[in-house]
């Protein structure tokens, strides 16, 4: 797995791919971004927090749509951070240099977005993590979180090891489940898309109860809380479906 600085150091020579993936809008990206969108526009964000922002190109897009809202950047590679400052920045626009494991005091936020990173976190670093991502969320924020499905991780394993990174955890809806409950609040919907191959990542919202939802999306996240009430998460697999 290696050390912080060793893993910090990785992302610091994958840059060059992660402004490519703005330039030449990769998949799986859009189909995040799209995500995000359709789960933080109501109520209308006043903060948002995108952690592992990398190059910053998502964060600068959040501060393109949302234009009156501050937006903070999170990541501890310091190299990909000074591209973000340099390339992707904006009025409404900050990075902080910073790892799962340092304390966050950033205030409150209406959002906070994984976008494909919650997999890099070590098993034993979640623990901060999850206490980070409480404190920064405000009483109505959702925290959105996009992840490779473990048999898209399997099949990488298998036909292209190159692609695994430092850390490459599976993040089974079991795992969002206890993110969910380490943070005091409930999946909110849960759904798994197809980039590249049938249900190769999945989306996932957390928050609270009772606040208001997409529409198409109330039955399927009536659903995701009364089998996570039932214990039964294996079951929460492409509950996404529009009805």
């Amino acid at each position: 797995m290696g050390t912080n600085a060793e893993v910090a150091a990785f992302y610091d020579t994958q840059a060059q791919r992660k402004l490519r993936d703005f330039v030449y809008a990769n998949r799986r990206v859009e189909c995040a971004w799209k995500t995000v969108c359709e789960w933080c526009v109501a109520p209308a964000p006043s903060r948002i927090l995108e952690i592992g922002c990398g190059v910053g190109s998502v964060s600068w897009r959040l501060s393109r749509k949302f234009r009156t809202a501050e937006i903070v950047g999170v990541d501890f590679s310091r190299g990909n951070l000074s591209i973000a400052n340099i390339v992707f920045t904006g009025p409404n626009l900050r990075y902080v240099l910073m790892s799962a494991d340092d304390p966050f005091v950033l205030g409150g936020f209406d959002a906070v977005i994984l976008m494909d990173v919650y997999e890099h976190i070590a098993v034993e670093q979640r623990r901060k993590l999850h206490e980070n991502i409480r404190r920064s969320l405000s009483a109505t924020g959702r925290l959105v979180v996009t992840v490779p499905t473990p048999r898209h991780l399997d099949w990488l394993r298998t036909n292209q090891p190159s692609e695994i990174q430092p850390i490459d955890e599976d993040i089974t809806p079991g795992v969002l489940c206890t993110l969910a409950s380490d943070l005091g609040l409930d999946v909110l919907m849960y759904r798994e898309v197809d980039i590249w191959r049938q249900g190769d990542y999945a989306h996932a919202v957390i928050g609270r109860s009772g606040f208001p939802e997409p529409s198409h999306q109330t039955r399927s996240a009536q659903i995701v809380r009364r089998l996570v009430t039932l214990g039964r998460a294996t079951r929460l697999v492409r509950m996404g479906i529009k009805v």
